[in-house]
């Protein structure tokens, strides 16, 4: 399961960039509760928790006497608690030390996602109120009369709610460009529609291309566009045609959509001349972020030069988010 959990984090981050908070945090992101003796109920310190993008900051600190161990559970329901003594994560503090760090992995909760999630947490310390820090013990045991108990928010159990901020990446059309010759579809004067991309020529085979794809090429213009990956293409003798599309890092995939053959442009729906990529003979949808793609063409009547459109749905980062076409 915690590889499940990698894998999904994994394809999400593809398309949206998923940022954790907690409910209720002051300005730092901390949730603190204080820390309570267990026979007098006193507070002696503060158990805080925080969250980052892969694992739980805990941090508890002592002020009045001191740690002499500390251990923290954290989980999805308190019923899968451990004894004490079981507790994942212990730390036996220094000398002389009030504070204590853990940092706790998000895929130790072995769940799919932490979005709008209660998660518990158990923080137990151990401490000793001496005279001097210097004669902290090593353990508490059954005979050490001076150790006793405190508990984050004064009991066993304390929970947060983890929030989720999912900002969704910029997503573009994007074509490639590039073979023997590239025409822009607005150079086309019989066109009628006012669409920018490339139909591009490729030679005779066999001939290879390596085409670079542009997201964001308003009016054609690659100067103000941005390459966001390669479209690798291979035309084989006998009519074999493979279109791979390799994005550069950063950008993923949403949808493809292609034409390849002998004329200048695919045909529509109404038997005319289009370059609307939701006509396109050649289509994947739903990529969720892919970082390649491939179309294999058999036309046997693919013998001399032919043509090829590749367009894309692309989302990253970087790019401005101009409205996508189909």
């Amino acid at each position: 399961m915690r590889a499940l959990l990698g894998i999904l984090l994994l394809v999400a981050a593809a398309a949206a960039a998923t940022t954790f908070r907690l409910d209720g945090a002051d300005p730092e992101g901390l949730v603190c509760v204080p820390l309570l003796r267990e026979d007098t109920q006193a507070a002696v310190g503060t158990a805080c928790v925080s969250i980052g993008p892969t694992a739980f900051n805990v941090s508890v600190t002592v002020t009045a006497c001191m740690p002499v161990s500390v251990r923290v559970w954290v989980g999805l329901s308190q019923d899968a608690a451990p004894v004490q003594r079981l507790y994942p994560f212990k730390v036996t503090a220094p000398p002389c030390r009030e504070k204590v760090w853990f940092l706790i992995p998000l895929s130790s909760l072995e769940c799919d996602t932490l979005c709008d999630q209660l998660v518990w947490f158990s923080v137990r310390a151990d401490i000793v109120c001496p005279a001097s820090c210097e004669l902290v013990p090593k353990a508490c045991d059954e005979s050490s009369m001076d150790c006793v108990s405190a508990w984050g928010n004064g009991c066993q159990f304390f929970s947060v709610h983890v929030l989720c901020d999912v900002q969704q990446d910029h997503c573009e059309t994007a074509f490639a460009k590039g073979g023997a010759s590239s025409t822009c579809f607005l150079d086309i004067g019989t066109l009628k529609a006012n669409r920018w991309g490339w139909t591009n020529r490729l030679r005779a085979p066999p001939c290879s291309y390596s085409f670079v794809i542009w997201a964001g090429a308003g009016r054609c213009k690659t100067s103000s566009a941005t390459a966001v990956g390669t479209l690798r293409v291979s035309y084989a003798s006998g009519g074999t045609v493979t279109l791979q599309y390799v994005m550069s890092a950063g950008y993923g995939l949403q949808e493809t959509h292609a034409y390849v053959g002998v004329n200048f442009l695919p045909l529509g729906q109404n038997g005319e001349p289009t370059v609307a990529p939701g006509q396109y003979p050649l289509s994947h949808e739903s990529l969720g972020g892919a970082l390649t793609d491939k179309f294999t063409v058999h036309d046997p009547s693919c013998t001399g030069q032919i043509y090829v459109i590749a367009h894309a749905v692309v989302c990253g980062g970087k790019l401005r988010g101009e409205p996508v076409e189909n």
